[in-house]
């Protein structure tokens, strides 16, 4: 049974109440004026156990991966060199090919997490934070609507206290705890977010750890980018000056040992993006956290408004790592945990990228230009709206801005079988 939507639902209105956060966390849809959480799944729905297997199209040629890696550069040549009538390579970075044998497509198997699971990482994180005064049987809430709440408390106790039914919920997803001193949320089948409170207790607000995840400090970044373009600068934290790259890497770290679940085997966890703000009479690191599966990164992105086709949706890595210290002082966002079925089996060739330009140059309408500023190979991961299946594609994915309606686009073209996914979005 799948829940995120519910999860997500209570978290934004904890946040909303809470924190009276104006952050924009849903997601328009192309064709539609319904909104979608960026973060999570949209409702309940049991899915089947049994995956069918992705037939692979032939329809465009293909192209050896192992060797691909060193004929790459040549690719990129033929792109820029060439003039479309859609897009505008003359300012595009293109990422590296991951240097691997095979690629696959895989659907996204659902996980669960027990009453008696979720409170034991509940219980475990605390004693690894140490902290030790919290009144589980008063703080310990759910907010996945199992038990009706009540309306006359103030929150975050007008949700259910989790003892006065426990153990008998449905799932563990969805626990959680609220207060000055700390902030845990379960969901997706692992702790979606969390405060130490160290962010708090430093600049003495008073206010709920939750605080620390919903962006307070988004209005006095200093300096944003790439991770492997910052790496060697450092700023005064909390606890001396720390280079970004070494922050980074702590982070890196911290996710791969699991929050608790690690994902499957070949799950690893990159750090690519960061921004620097500054906090009182020091500075904090904000870090974009997204997994790599066997070499190839997932795609992933912020919070914010999107719009995508009605019949499916384009679920990117959304987590953000927080730190005044070094370390991981808060989170928020899903990202380890899911499991792989492979359902097409090891892909030893991909569409070029030459080819893959041509197939999007044809998709997209001829009165469009679109100043391509990015172009990497990624994985994925797709959702059908009808039966809210997610499957995972590894895609040559373009990303730009359209000056004809001022929004940004991102495409991408299954390198399997050109199938073209796209979503559009304003700039944050």
């Amino acid at each position: 049974m799948r829940r995120e939507l519910a999860l997500v639902c209570a978290i934004v209105c904890c946040l909303s109440l809470i924190a009276s956060c104006s952050s924009d966390v849903n997601q328009e849809i192309v064709g539609t004026e319904q909104s979608s959480s960026v973060v999570s799944d949209k409702a309940d729905s049991t899915v089947s156990s049994q995956s069918e297997t992705v037939p692979i199209v032939s329809k465009y040629p293909r192209v050896g991966l192992s060797g691909y890696s060193s004929e790459y550069s040549k690719s990129v040549q033929t792109v820029s060199g060439t003039e479309y009538k859609t897009m505008d390579f003359s300012r595009c970075e293109f990422g590296n090919v991951p240097e691997t044998t095979d690629v696959g497509i895989y659907k996204v198997k659902d996980l669960d997490i027990t009453p008696e699971e979720s409170l034991a990482t509940i219980e475990a994180w605390l004693s690894s934070e140490h902290i030790e005064n919290v009144d589980l049987k008063t703080e310990l809430r759910d907010v996945s609507s199992q038990y009706p709440r009540n309306e006359n408390m103030d929150p975050p106790y007008f949700y259910t206290a989790v003892f006065d039914h426990y153990p008998d919920f449905e799932t563990g997803n969805g626990f959680l705890i609220n207060t000055p001193d700390c902030h845990i949320q379960m969901g997706g089948y692992n702790i979606y977010s969390m405060s130490n409170g160290v962010i708090t207790r430093y600049v003495n607000s008073g206010k709920r750890a939750i605080y620390d995840i919903v962006g307070d400090y988004s209005q006095t970044v200093i300096e944003q980018g790439n991770v492997v373009d910052l790496k060697d600068k450092s700023y005064q934290l909390l606890n001396g000056e720390v280079k970004i790259g070494d922050a980074a890497d702590t982070v890196k770290k911290y996710f791969e040992k699991g929050t608790p679940l690690t994902g499957p085997e070949g799950m690893t966890i990159d750090v690519p993006y960061v921004s620097v703000f500054s906090i009182g009479d020091i500075y904090g690191y904000t870090f974009s956290v997204r997994r790599v599966y066997k070499g190839v990164p997932f795609i992933y992105g912020d919070f914010g408004t999107f719009q995508a086709p009605e019949d499916y949706q384009i679920d990117w890595d959304i987590k953000k790592a927080y730190t005044i210290d070094g370390n991981v002082d808060a989170y928020v966002g899903f990202t380890q945990g899911f499991e792989f079925e492979d359902i097409a089996g090891p892909q030893t060739q991909i569409i070029s990228l030459e080819t893959a330009t041509d197939i999007l140059e044809e998709f997209l309408a001829k009165q469009m230009k679109i100043e391509v500023y990015d172009v990497s190979f990624m994985y994925v991961t797709i959702e059908e709206v009808s039966t809210m299946n997610r499957t995972v594609y590894p895609c040559w994915v373009y990303t730009g801005h359209n000056n004809s309606d001022g929004r940004n686009i991102r495409c991408a073209v299954d390198s399997i079988n050109g199938e073209v996914f796209y979503y559009t979005y304003l700039d944050q």
